[in-house]
């Protein structure tokens, strides 16, 4: 009856790592051929500049950054984003509406022509009972 079934949760958790590996696999490649990365329409940033700017927030090297974020229960954020939207992916964030139960959509990365399966990342700040390891 064409209904898709959802995977299960530790399928996404599969799923998931396996998205965030590749993320990293497209930072770490950017950032070792100084690529630039499309942020929005008209917006790049160096590959190796944005993940210094994340990095720093943690007090961490890049090369270290880079490790936690394979490990698994680490939330990945803007710099993994970035990237997979570089590389085609259609991402779409999504925020809660005052006073509502709601979502609407907040941010779109990457192809937005090409909206088959797309990616809606689970944000923390919309989730805050769902615990995730730090940084560390």
């Amino acid at each position: 009856d064409g209904v898709k079934q959802h995977p299960s949760m530790s399928e996404v958790d599969k799923l998931s790592r396996k998205l965030r590996s590749r993320a990293v696999d497209i930072l770490s490649d950017a950032m070792q051929n100084n690529l630039q990365l499309i942020v929005q329409e008209n917006e790049s940033i160096c590959a190796v500049q944005l993940v210094e700017l994340v990095a720093n927030k943690y007090g961490l090297a890049t090369d270290d950054y880079l490790k936690q974020m394979r490990k698994p229960g680490v939330w990945g954020g803007g710099p993994e984003l970035i990237a997979l939207a570089n590389k085609g992916c259609n991402i779409v964030l999504l925020e809660k509406e005052e006073n509502t139960t709601h979502l609407k959509v907040s941010t779109r990365f990457g192809p937005t022509s090409q909206n088959k399966n797309p990616i809606y990342p689970i944000s923390k700040q919309q989730f805050p009972g769902y615990h995730q390891r730090k940084i560390t």
